[in-house]
């Protein structure tokens, strides 16, 4: 499973991914399947300014993020004070083969939204989707939710998931489908991702560089 991770992302990349962890990741195999370790390196690797360095002025920019079905006015009429920058229009997926990462609206138990649009950077996204690498361990690699947490608030919840899982038979689907907004389980079936599981995916990788 490990024979050829780094062609996708290079290991320089992964620990910039991953230095440091703030938030926990909710791993779970039952809910979120058991991806391909390259698979799903390669889908995190497609988050834009991911192979920059944190101060990279594109990865630093402001944006506006939003979901034109959860707004309160037509998505032309959202105002981008950030232009010639382009709003990032939600979800937005990045997909390898059998592993899917997106980046979607954090649904609430009584359907709506915790919040339809907000202002992040890319950085946000890449820091945020660091505790996703602890979900990698080579041992009991597993899919994954993270809260995108700004300030206080939860804006958004990132997730990685493979093609036959649960979640994206059931919850994404519906999503997709007839935009139900994903609630993000957290119950007995995962469990919560630890810094050992990402070092030891990392130092198997750092052989092979």
């Amino acid at each position: 499973m490990l024979s050829t991770p780094t062609k996708y992302l290079p290991l320089a990349v992964l620990y910039a991914l991953h230095s440091p962890l703030v938030l926990s990741a909710w791993c779970s195999a039952s809910i979120y399947g058991t991806p391909i370790i390259a698979d799903c390196k390669h889908a995190l690797s497609w988050i834009p300014s991911i192979g920059k360095v944190p101060s990279d002025p594109q990865s630093q920019q402001p944006r506006i993020f939003a979901e034109p079905q959860h707004l309160p006015i037509p998505y032309g009429g959202v105002s981008n004070e950030y232009r010639p920058h382009a709003i990032v229009q939600l979800p937005k997926i990045w997909k390898h083969k059998s592993c899917t990462v997106v980046l979607t609206t954090h649904g609430l138990a009584d359907g709506r939204v915790s919040v339809a649009q907000f202002v992040a950077k890319w950085r946000d996204v890449i820091d945020q989707a660091k505790p996703l690498v602890d979900c990698l361990n080579p041992d009991d690699p597993q899919g994954g939710y993270v809260p995108f947490q700004l300030s206080t608030r939860v804006a958004a919840a990132i997730f990685m998931f493979t093609t036959g899982s649960i979640f994206n038979r059931v919850q994404f689907s519906d999503y997709a489908v007839l935009g139900t907004p994903i609630v993000p389980y957290v119950g007995q079936l995962g469990s919560v991702g630890n810094g050992s599981s990402a070092d030891n995916f990392l130092n198997s990788s750092a052989s092979m560089v």
